[in-house]
This record gives structure tokens, C-alpha cells and sequence, in this order.
């Protein structure tokens, strides 16, 4: 599996979802599993799917849940992508009524701040690399854009410099 739409931490489980694959008969393809590691008891499980064939999207979390938007999409009108999904770990329900992100971030990367999903980077949807930033405030339930990077950049990780999604600081940043 490589391609996946990042990882994040709720309640001490890593939730990671999505991403390409590669069958044994050569066939390439985006997948909707989405899987929990429990480090304390060291397994995998597998939980409810998402609701589409999602690769190289981004992923937060924010108040016990999970948000994903999406980057290439398997099956979709557009094979570049911009839902946003979230995933409720209690029920093992996914939930799709949520705007569009204003810009597609293919490969980009993400963060939590102060309780709203940060967005940066990636691959629009020309497929070139971009310097655009959103924020998803899930109070208002809109999207925001803000000012662009000072370069355009796409990868396959993120960080947060500064702080941490906790303090209410920090930046993130898409790898060069």
C-alpha cells in the first residue's frame, strides 16, 4: 500500500485509510479500507470502508473523529478529488454531507489547529504542484482560503513547526 491519506491518532489508535495497492495479478488500484492499529494490544483491524477509492489524500483529527479529504479518486466524475469525508470511530459510520474543498491538494499535506483542519500543498487539478492553503472549520462547516505559500510544494508527508495541535501554533508544511 503506498499512497495512503495519512495517519492520525485517536484515543491512542493510529487510523490510516485509503491509498494504491497492487494485487497479485499486477492489477494497480486506489482502495476505500480503512484500518486501526492498536499498539497496546499490537493488531490491525479492519473497520468500515470509506465511501469511495481514495490515494494521496490528507487526514486530521479533530474532537474524537476523523476527517478525510480526498486526493485521486478511483470511479470518481474527476479522478482528482476535493470531498471531504469524516469518520465517526464509535459508530463505524462515515459521513460524506460536507462542502468541497475550494482547492484540489493532491499529495499535500495537513494539520489541526485550534480545532480546524489546515491544509497545504500538493497537486491541483491541472496535476501541477501548488501553493495553496484551505482551512475546514467544522463549526461553521466552510472552508476558507488563505494566503498561499511563498513556493509552491507536494509530498507525501507533513509536519507541524512550531506547536502542535493542541497549543494553537504552528504551520504546516509539505516536504520539498
Amino acid at each position: 500500500l503506498d499512497g495512503i491519506n495519512g495517519v492520525a491518532n485517536i484515543r491512542g489508535k493510529l487510523y490510516l485509510s485509503g491509498g494504491f495497492f497492487t494485487a497479485p495479478d499486477g492489477h494497480r488500484g486506489a482502495s476505500l479500507r480503512l484500518y486501526v492499529y492498536d499498539p497496546g494490544r499490537n493488531t490491525w483491524t479492519r473497520k468500515a470502508d470509506m465511501p469511495r477509492k481514495i490515494a494521496q489524500g490528507i487526514t486530521g483529527e479533530i474532537n474524537g473523529k476523523l476527517y478525510v479529504l480526498t486526493g485521486s479518486c478511483q470511479y470518481c466524475p474527476n479522478r482528482i478529488s476535493r470531498y471531504l469525508y469524516r469518520y465517526d470511530p464509535v459508530t463505524n459510520t462515515w459521513s460524506t454531507d460536507f462542502p468541497w474543498s475550494p482547492n484540489a491538494h493532491v499529495s499535500g499535506a495537513g494539520a489541526v489547529i485550534n480545532g480546524k483542519f489546515y491544509v497545504a500543498g500538493g497537486r491541483g487539478t491541472d496535476g501541477r504542484v501548488t501553493n495553496k492553503l484551505d482551512v475546514y472549520d467544522p463549526v461553521t462547516n466552510r472552508w476558507t482560503t488563505l494566503a498561499p505559500m511563498p513556493t509552491a510544494r507536494a509530498a507525501r508527508f507533513g509536519k507541524i513547526e512550531a506547536g502542535d495541535d493542541r497549543s494553537g501554533r504552528g504551520v504546516a508544511w509539505p516536504g520539498r
